[in-house]
Parts: C-alpha cells; sequence; structure tokens
C-alpha cells in the first residue's frame, strides 16, 4: 500500500474525523462527570451516567450489527456522526435555559447519545479491514487508536479548565460541532465499505447468525469476555479519582483530567510500541494475560501507597492494561472473521463491553460509597485479585486450545 493511495488517503479520513469528535467528546464527558458531581456528590450518580452512555451499545447490539453487515458501513458511520452532532448542539442551546439544567435533562442526552455510539464504533472498525491489506491491520489500528487516544487525552487535560471557562452549554455544542466535522469529514471516505452478501433474511436472523458464530468459535468468546472484564474493573478508578484528588488530595477539579490524560498516554506508548509488529506474530503472544497483570498491580500500587506520583502511575498502568487487550481483540477479530461477519461480531463485542460497564459503574459507585475513603484499599485489593484471577483463567484457556490443536493435528496426520 503506497502512501498516496486512495485507500490510505481514506483512512485518513476517517482517523480525522474520528479523532476531532474523540476530542469534543472528551471534553464532554469531563464537562458532565464534574456537573453531576456537583449537582450530587454522589458516585453512584456518576456511575449513573456512564450506565446511560454505554447501556444502548447493549440493547441495541444485535440489531445495530446486523445493520451494519447489510449497508455500506461509511454510511451507518456518516450517519451516526451527524445525528450525534445534532442532538449535541440542540442540547447545549437547551441547557443556556436555568430549567433545562437539570440531571434528568443531562442523562436523557446523554441516553441518546449512545445510541449513535453503539452504531459508529462496530461500524468504524469493521470498515478498517476495507481500507488496507491484512499485514497492515495491527497498524491501521494502532494508527486510528492513538490518534482518539491522543484526541481524548488532550481533551480530558483541557475538560476541566474548559468547562470552568465557558460552562457546560457551551461545551455540549463545541461537542456537536466535532461531530459534525466529522460527519462531514467522513462523507469524502471513497470506500463504502460494503460487506459480502449476508443472505435475503431479514435482520433478526443476521443477528441470530452472528450469536450463532461468536458461540460456535473456539476463540472469540474468551476474547468478548476478556474486553469486557476491563469494563467490570476500570470503573473502581475511574470513579474513584474525582474523589481522591479533589476531597482527599486536596488537588484542583483540573488535576482529574490530568490524570485521566495520563492513563491514556499509557494506551497511546502501545499503541505505538505495536504500530509496526508482525500481526500473526503479535497475536500469538500472551498480551491478555500481561494486560490483566498490569491491571492488578496498578490497583495494588493505588490501594497501598495513594498520593499524587502513584495516582499517576496506576493510571499509566491501567492505560496500557485496556490498550493492550483492545489492540489484541480487535486485530485477532478483523484477521480471523470472515469480513461479512465483522459488524456483527464488533457489534457484540460492544454488547458485552456495554453490558459490563453500566453494570460496574453503579455497583462500583454503590460500592465505593458504602466503604468510604477508609474502606476503598480494601476494595481495591479485591479487584486486584480478581484481575489476578482472569490471567490465570486465559492463560489456562490458552494452553488447552494448543494442546487441541496438536492432538487434532496429530491424529489428522495418522489418519493421512
Amino acid at each position: 500500500m503506497t502512501v498516496d493511495s486512495p485507500r490510505q488517503r481514506d483512512l485518513r479520513r476517517l482517523i480525522a474525523g474520528n479523532s476531532v469528535s474523540t476530542l469534543g467528546n472528551a471534553v464532554y464527558l469531563i464537562t458532565v462527570l464534574l456537573v453531576l458531581k456537583s449537582l450530587s456528590e454522589s458516585a453512584f450518580l456518576l456511575g449513573l451516567f456512564q450506565f446511560t452512555v454505554l447501556l444502548p451499545g447493549f440493547l441495541l447490539s444485535p440489531i445495530a450489527g446486523a445493520i451494519i453487515d447489510r449497508m455500506p458501513r461509511r454510511t451507518v458511520i456518516v450517519v451516526s456522526d451527524l445525528f450525534r452532532g445534532v442532538l449535541m448542539v440542540a442540547a447545549g442551546f437547551a441547557l443556556f435555559i436555568p430549567q433545562m439544567f437539570t440531571v434528568q435533562f443531562i442523562l436523557g442526552v446523554s441516553l441518546l447519545a449512545g445510541i449513535g455510539h453503539a452504531l459508529f464504533v462496530p461500524a468504524a472498525l469493521a470498515l478498517v479491514p476495507s481500507l488496507v491489506p491484512p499485514e497492515r491491520l495491527s497498524a491501521a489500528n494502532g494508527m486510528r487508536a492513538v490518534s482518539t487516544q491522543i484526541a481524548t487525552l488532550l481533551g480530558n487535560a483541557v475538560g476541566g479548565g474548559l468547562f470552568v471557562l465557558v460552562g457546560a452549554p457551551l461545551v455540549f455544542v463545541f461537542n456537536g460541532l466535532s461531530f459534525l466535522f466529522s460527519g462531514i469529514a467522513e462523507m469524502r471516505i471513497r470506500t463504502p465499505g460494503k460487506p459480502d452478501a449476508v443472505g435475503g433474511h431479514g435482520l433478526w436472523r443476521s443477528a441470530v447468525e452472528g450469536l450463532r458464530a461468536v458461540a460456535l468459535d473456539q476463540r472469540l468468546p474468551l476474547l468478548l469476555v476478556s474486553q469486557a472484564g476491563l469494563f467490570v474493573l476500570t470503573p473502581f478508578l475511574l470513579l474513584s479519582l474525582p474523589f481522591v484528588v479533589i476531597d482527599e488530595l486536596l488537588m484542583a477539579e483540573s488535576f482529574v483530567g490530568l490524570y485521566f490524560a495520563i492513563a491514556l498516554a499509557g494506551g497511546v506508548a502501545v499503541f505505538t510500541l505495536r504500530r509496526g509488529a508482525d500481526v500473526a506474530r503479535m497475536l500469538r503472544r500472551p498480551t491478555l494475560e500481561v494486560a490483566y497483570i498490569a491491571l492488578g498491580g496498578a490497583f495494588v500500587t493505588l490501594a497501598l501507597i495513594p498520593n499524587p506520583l502513584t495516582i499517576a502511575f496506576s493510571a499509566l498502568l491501567a492505560g496500557a492494561s485496556a490498550a493492550g487487550v483492545y489492540l489484541h481483540v480487535t486485530t485477532w477479530i478483523q484477521t480471523y472473521t470472515p469480513s461479512r461477519l465483522h459488524g456483527r461480531v464488533f457489534a457484540l463485542v460492544e454488547a458485552a463491553s456495554s453490558l459490563a460497564a453500566p453494570i460496574s459503574y453503579l455497583v462500583a459507585g454503590a460500592l465505593l460509597d458504602a466503604v468510604g475513603s477508609d474502606g476503598r484499599w480494601l476494595l481495591f485489593c479485591c479487584v486486584a485479585a480478581v484481575s489476578a484471577v482472569w490471567a490465570a483463567v486465559v492463560a489456562g484457556a490458552t494452553v488447552s486450545r494448543k494442546r487441541s490443536d496438536e492432538r487434532a493435528a496429530f491424529v489428522s496426520e495418522a489418519d493421512g
């Protein structure tokens, strides 16, 4: 693939549009967290916000995946961004009315925005293999992930300050304009990413076919659970940060966004280091096991030595762990599953994450409120133990699968 090829230009358009909207959305998410904290001082409400953002990804995923696999993926991406752009701009202007500045209104807007997110994420992941040859999948995923991580990092770093400077309504408008820019940029993608034919049956049968394909695969269920597991564990860290930083360490609100940015910097480092990796070799490495062990280490460090420096270290380690799992899971699916199923498989990945995350945010918020600052360290140690157990489960499943493959190869050779 040459530098000036049409596919490369299409990939750059996807990355550019996604980066701008990610920047706006990161500022928006930090703003909403700070607004809800000021309105309620409740970790549970912060968890409820994350619940409303991610819930559509679970509820709509089977049908969303079938839609993505029956339509040009570029069309799904553009419509999703334009919808969120119009929604956020309208919500921003509505927030200038004092009566609209309520928890219920903000949660309602977040729920609607989650519909666009539920369609955009699997469609974008399904489109990438249409833009690059197989040997460049890891590099393309890394480029896209680095750009979005950097955009999120910048958004988190300035989000708190921008909220204080211009207020929540203008942040909503800014987020909407970023989505509109993204949709316009993605309109210029010439590769539609139209999937292979899925047959003449309807959306529901297409959705069932995707579920069956995942269930019968030897590796996909483990990958889905591993990806979803991140969304089970990381909410305990994310929901704790505002209270540890502001209430216990007595630091300014803007430092909350800075620590989120540090977590993303860990992800950027992993994506950058893996850009030139050989895809087949990368997928053979014990990435999932190492990532979960590192995530457990982040929680242990934060439990035992809570100070500004160790919070930064834990955030960096957690971000690197999440990036390692994401890159491994995404590249494996793009490499080893049929193109005609990509939309449905990635929608199921999003569904697994979207089911795990809302429940975990609610449970984590309630537990953090219940144990308070005195019991938080023990809760972090429990999360670290769960992370270590899952690393052991993945390692055991990998060894078992390799032995099964070796036995099957031996039997086949003997029969031959």
